[in-house]
């Protein structure tokens, strides 16, 4: 990461340090990943609540504009492997890197939520909800975020749905708990 960083520093252009900040989410997300395993004593599982609420704390000091977004977490998994926590902490910094980008340009008061919620058959459900105001890409134009969205929910045998309105945006996620051995 600190490669990385210095790196972005020599760059002139504001695309390519976009670039090269996205990269180091990415990165980021793996490091918090094996800094929770080495925390905790039963080091094949990280808890699932502490693991998101310092990647997005991480995601938002890093993002320079995330200070005044209110972001909740509920988790009703406790625990979660890790085959299963790379690709999903994956796209939670996609998620929440995407809002914090694109969302809240003209929105007072910035909220994020985002669910965990038990299910059946070994998938649980991830929901996640922006209030913010997106602007609609291009007819036939697909953005590298929501082809690694895709991606990542592919991974874990899951799908989605996105849905905007004027209250905001809902991603709904049925995902596959890789980890339960079947």
């Amino acid at each position: 990461m600190s490669l990385l960083r210095l790196q972005k520093g020599e760059l002139n252009n504001d695309e390519m340090e976009e670039q090269f900040s996205q990269a180091i989410n990415r990165v980021m997300v793996m490091s918090l990943i094996h800094e929770k395993l080495y925390q905790d004593n039963e080091i094949a599982k990280v808890n699932i609540a502490n693991y998101l609420k310092d990647l997005v704390e991480d995601i938002k000091s890093l993002s320079g504009v995330g200070d005044k977004t209110s972001i909740q977490i509920h988790s009703e998994i406790d625990k979660i492997g890790l085959k299963t926590i790379v690709p999903l902490g994956l796209l939670i910094n996609e998620l929440v890197s995407n809002s914090l980008k694109h969302a809240f340009l003209n929105v007072q008061k910035p909220n994020i939520e985002i669910k965990i919620i038990e299910s059946d058959n070994d998938f649980f459900k991830l929901i996640y909800f922006d209030n913010g105001n997106w602007k609609e890409k291009e007819t036939g134009t697909t953005s590298f975020g929501i082809e690694l969205i895709k991606i990542l929910s592919e991974q874990m045998d899951g799908s989605y749905t996105r849905m905007s309105n004027t209250d905001g945006t809902t991603y709904s996620f049925v995902l596959n708990n890789i980890d339960v051995e079947k």
